[in-house]
């Protein structure tokens, strides 16, 4: 992992390899993109920013650097960056994206009898906080993580005794004005159909699911398991886009060969 290392020294890394690179935001996305990628490389967060900003800057200031980033909620919001190499996962993120494939649906199934309509479940139960996610970015809030845990709790559509969770500074008046934007989010959005939802909001539940317990143990065994499994990459838009790019500005070489 490339940590607290500084701009400039991300920067000349290209140049020290004679090569482009391509940076990540997490081990997740590591371990998976560089089954199909060289020169994959984690950049860690040591900024208020946050390492998806960090990379997307990195990517805009330097031909030679590109960054795979999650989606998060920028395609439903119209906000992905415009610069040329900065790519986005498929889904909100790469775990998601990876979880929601058939071949490791289907692996699921296979190992731990969960089925698909298992997971269509969580995303239906997770709706309010997706809907409070896109909320936080919209109006810039800086809802902190652990609220979200919290709220990971909640079911319904009760605005009106979620926000407050999340929100105990705001006014009355905020807080009906951000009720009534949440409703209308739900209103406009098919969540099932879009599958919004971040790893962190469904991880421990399906966790919890099947091994009855949480610990870092099983979350490495289940991500093994989902990673070893998933056959369905070169079938994104996420892989075809790099490898477009790749290929068009003569650094194929960055692209695996297809087992």
């Amino acid at each position: 992992m490339l940590k607290y290392i500084s701009e400039e020294s991300l920067q000349n890394i290209p140049k020290m390899l004679e090569n482009p690179v391509i940076f990540v935001e997490g081990n997740f996305d590591n371990k998976l993109y560089s089954k199909y990628f060289n020169n994959i490389f984690i950049v860690s967060n040591d900024t208020n920013f946050g390492v998806k900003n960090k990379i997307i800057h990195l990517a805009q200031n330097n031909d030679n650097i590109m960054g795979i980033v999650d989606a998060d909620f920028d395609k439903l919001e119209n906000t992905c960056c415009n610069c040329p190499r900065v790519f986005y996962t498929d889904l909100c993120d790469a775990e998601t994206m990876v979880l929601f494939s058939p071949s490791v649906l289907e692996a699921v199934n296979e190992f731990f009898q969960i089925d698909k309509s298992y997971f269509e479940n969580i995303l239906d139960e997770y709706k309010v906080i997706t809907a409070i996610r896109i909320l936080d970015k919209r109006y810039n809030l800086g809802i902190p993580f652990k609220k979200f845990t919290t709220l990971l709790k909640s079911k319904g559509e009760n605005f009106d005794q979620s926000l407050p969770i999340v929100l105990n500074s705001a006014s009355e008046e905020q807080l009906k004005q951000y009720c009534t934007e949440c409703q209308r989010i739900l209103s406009k959005n098919n969540f099932k159909q879009l599958k919004i939802c971040r790893w962190h909001d469904i991880e421990n539940k399906i966790i919890s699911k099947i091994y009855k317990v949480n610990n870092r143990s099983t979350k490495i065994s289940f991500e093994y398991i989902i990673l070893t499994r998933y056959k369905n990459f070169l079938e994104t838009d996420l892989y075809k886009e790099v490898c477009a790019f790749l290929r068009d500005n003569n650094i194929s070489n960055l692209i695996k060969p297809e087992e």
